[in-house]
């Protein structure tokens, strides 16, 4: 996740070893869901851009799964 501490975007960079689909789930502090994104990724680096700027400041996670491995990466939007 780049930047973080982010202000109007974040972007999401992770590579995969299989082509398929991402699920990402993003939360907030109190863990309530913000966002599902299913996305297809290709074998190799991959890059998402989130667009924040309706988003309030705070704290989130963002959930990664992939056959064969998950990830949990944190995300502070500040404004």
């Amino acid at each position: 996740v780049e930047p973080s501490p982010a202000r109007d975007y974040t972007r999401l960079r992770f590579e995969v070893a299989q082509a398929g689909t991402v699920d990402f789930v993003l939360v907030n502090s109190f863990g309530q869901v913000v966002t599902e994104q299913t996305y297809d990724a290709q074998v190799g680096e991959n890059l998402i851009d989130l667009d924040l700027s309706e988003w309030p400041a705070g704290v989130y996670f963002i959930n990664a799964q992939h056959p064969g491995w998950m990830a949990t990466e944190r995300l502070i939007i500040t404004k």
